[in-house]
This record gives structure tokens, sequence and C-alpha cells, in this order.
């Protein structure tokens, strides 16, 4: 027995001479571990038809979930590393269309997928179909997180802003321009004479036909001990004899927002548009997308804020319960869905009415702009540019400078010569052709 025991120890000290060398040698070379690449299509996997409208949920399983996204994850982070190769090549055209469009086609098919994964997770108390959810929903956030931490595109989007301060510049004269044009609102920037609370604080002078009438300081920056959000601190334009009857203390909240809706609605006609494009020309189709974006789903929205406004004069003039008021006021003024019980707790997280400024008073966004649409269309109406800056005047008088200190319903008498009315809005909209 002494003896086996002194042939184990001499086999240990053995070995132990010999494990360095074991190391060494191992540490000569590696493995690449390239990922096993399912080979369903779109013919085998129904999660890879990206053509269909729906996803057929009903024969989605927990193996097809898996192997379609799995494949798609490699795919899209394949494609995604051949668009860079293709963004290191100085030949290749660095342009939005051709770094985002190939962006968009390696993105569809896996946000398709996932997303049907995903409505299945939450639908379906399936314990499989859950598994492979939370298996998989750290590799996809990590696959889509790859096209913003990727230095190849992030130069790219750097270089085509190269020159936003250029195109701010030009829209910021462009807004000038039109105030000046059409308003006879002119803004001459001074240097100050005085220290200023900021070095970036700039000064105008504004002069209405040319006659001086006031100061403004803009300090549009942002810096670490400047109050959050845009404000406006005792900016008056009144022909009021006296302070207190003058400014924005005595303008109605009905038409608070009259003034940044009818700026918003200049962009769709062409005329004011071309003004604030910081190119010689603005193309038709440019202009048309313009206009798309700012009417899309109008209707649905305009039935929304109405039934928001409703309901918010509801709650604050009657004693009737609340959920009784949504089911009442919604199913009749949105139509566009069909209403829902659940929808009745939409009203605890309206925070405008309830915590906020705007109780009994939603109803302003609405009106102003109606007001606001009722210049523009008047405005559009206008066959020739001297037409239009009459009707542009005739607002600064009637109702921004003498509207601080007469009713709105006055104001607008004076400007339009009658009371307003939601025709105008709705043709604005698109949603009726001319004003009844």
């Amino acid at each position: 027995m002494s003896r086996s025991f002194l042939r184990g120890l001499s086999l240990l000290k053995a070995s132990a001479r010999f494990t360095p060398l074991s190391y060494q040698s191992r540490r000569n070379g590696y493995f690449v571990l390239l990922p096993e690449v399912p080979d369903d299509t779109s013919e085998t996997n129904i999660l890879m038809r990206t053509y269909d409208k729906v996803p057929q949920y009903a024969n989605i399983t927990a193996d097809t979930a898996y192997r379609a996204v799995g494949k798609l994850i490699i795919e899209f982070e394949s494609g995604l590393c051949h668009l860079e190769e293709r963004l290191e090549d100085p030949n290749y055209p660095k342009t939005f269309e051709s770094v985002f469009e190939p962006i968009e086609k390696l993105s569809l098919p896996l946000e398709w997928a996932w997303m049907a994964v995903r409505n299945l997770f939450l639908v379906r108390n399936d314990e499989q179909i859950s598994r492979v959810y939370y298996k998989l929903q750290k590799r996809v956030s990590t696959a889509f997180s790859r096209k913003f931490s990727s230095p190849q595109i992030y130069r790219v989007v750097r270089d085509l802003h190269g020159d936003i301060d250029k195109y701010d510049g030009d829209q910021q004269q462009g807004v000038c321009n039109i105030l000046e044009k059409f308003f006879g609102i002119e803004l001459r920037e001074i240097q100050s004479k005085e220290p200023l609370w900021a070095p970036d604080v700039k000064v105008f002078e504004v002069a209405i036909d040319g006659k001086e009438v006031g100061t403004i300081l803009m300090d549009l920056p942002s810096r670490g001990d400047k109050y959050p959000g845009s404000w406006c601190h005792s900016l008056k334009m009144s022909r009021a004899r006296y302070l207190e009857v003058s400014g924005l203390a005595y303008v109605p909240w009905d038409t608070s927002q009259t003034v940044p809706e009818l700026f918003n609605m200049l962009l769709l006609d062409k005329r004011f548009a071309r003004m604030l494009c910081a190119e010689e020309r603005l193309p038709d189709d440019y202009h048309k997308k313009i206009i798309d974006r700012r009417l899309h789903m109008g209707s649905v929205d305009l039935q929304q804020e109405i039934y928001l406004s409703l309901l918010d004069l509801e709650l604050y003039s009657t004693n009737e319960f609340w959920q009784d008021v949504v089911r009442r006021l919604k199913p009749k003024l949105i139509t566009a869905v069909p209403f829902h019980e659940q929808d009745v707790y939409h009203v605890c997280s309206f925070s405008d009415i309830i915590s906020g400024v705007m109780g009994a008073s939603y109803y302003t966004k609405v009106w102003s702009r109606m007001i606001a649409a009722e210049v523009f269309y008047t405005m559009q109406k206008c066959q020739n540019e001297t037409d239009t800056i009459n009707v542009a005047r005739r607002f600064r008088d009637n109702i921004l400078i003498d509207g601080g200190y007469v009713t709105p319903v006055q104001a607008f008498r004076k400007f339009c010569g009658r009371d307003p009315e939601a025709d105008s809005l709705l043709a604005v909209m698109k949603l009726q052709e001319e004003p009844i």
C-alpha cells in the first residue's frame, strides 16, 4: 500500500509540472462560436409573413415564435453590420434615404414578429409563450439598440445635421419676414447698453409700421440655473391708456391660444410656408407632406378635443356622477372607435382639469383654434398679396392690439364683421369644402 501511495504522489508532482504547459497550449488558440440559424422561411413560419395584414395568432406556438424571432434578430444584426461597412466606404452616398431606408427594411420583419409575440404574451396566459418572451426580450432590446450605438450611423447623422444652425437661423428669419411683411411688426436686434443676466440673451426693438413701440429680451438657450419650459413675461402690445386694463391679464382664456394656432395653420398655405423654408424653393411634394402630416387623423383629434371640452364643463357644472357623464357623452361624440366600459377611468388621468389650471376651461383650446381658422381662412381666400396684407393688419389692429381691453366677441366682430363660426375650421381641416 505504501508503494501505491508513493506512486500516487509522484504522479501528482508530475502532473503539477506539466500544468503550466497545458495552460500555455490552450491560450495559443480560440474558439469561434457561430449561432445556429434556423432554416425557417415565410412559407414555413407564419411569423415571418410580413405581408399579412394581421398575424395568425391562433397558429402561433412557442417554437415558431422562438425560431422566427431568433432568426430575424440574426438577420437584423447582420444587415446592420453590412450597412456599417457600406457607410465606411467614402464612395457610398451619405443621405437620409441611404441610411434610414435600409434600417427601416431591416427593422420591419423583426418588429412585426416581436410585436405579435408580445401581444400574445399580454393577452394569453400561456406558460410556454411567457417563457419564450422573457428569453427573447433582452436579445430583441439589445438588437434594436445597436443602431443607436453605431459609430458609423452616428457620424453620418452628425454630418447631415452639420448645417442645422443655418436652418434655424433661416427659419427664424422667415418668421421675422412674415411678421414684417404681412403684419407690419418689425424686430430689430440691438446691443444692450446694460449688462444682462446671461451673455446669450438677445435684445430686440419692436416697431409697428416703422414706429418703435417696445423692447423684447429673448432668452432662448437652456441653462442649469434657468427655469425649465417656455413662457413669456410682460409681453404686451396694446393701445390701452392704462396698464391695469391692458396686456395678457385681460385676454380671456377663450382666445388665449389663437396666435399660436394661427401660426401653425400658416404652414398649410404655401405662400407662408415658403418664407419659413431654408431653401430658395419649397417643392410641391414636400409641402403636401406638411399638409398631410398636420391634417392626419384631424377629424378623430377634433372629436376627442370636443368630447374633453364638454366633459370638463359637465364635471364642473353638474352634480351627475362622473362615470355617468362619460358614459353619456363619449359614445355620442367619439364615433371613430367603439365605447368600452373601461374608458370611463380615463378621467382619473385628465390632469389638465384636475390638478392643472384648465378646470372648466379646456374648451378654450378648440375655441382658439376656431378663431385662428377664421383668420387663416380669410387670409387664404385673398387673391393677391395686397389683400392678404390688409387682412393681416386688420387682425393685428383689432385682435392683437385691441384684444386686451375689449371682449373677444367685440374684437372679432371688428375684424370679420360677424360672430365666429365653426365652418372655417372644418374647411381648413378638409372636413368641409367651403363654409356654408
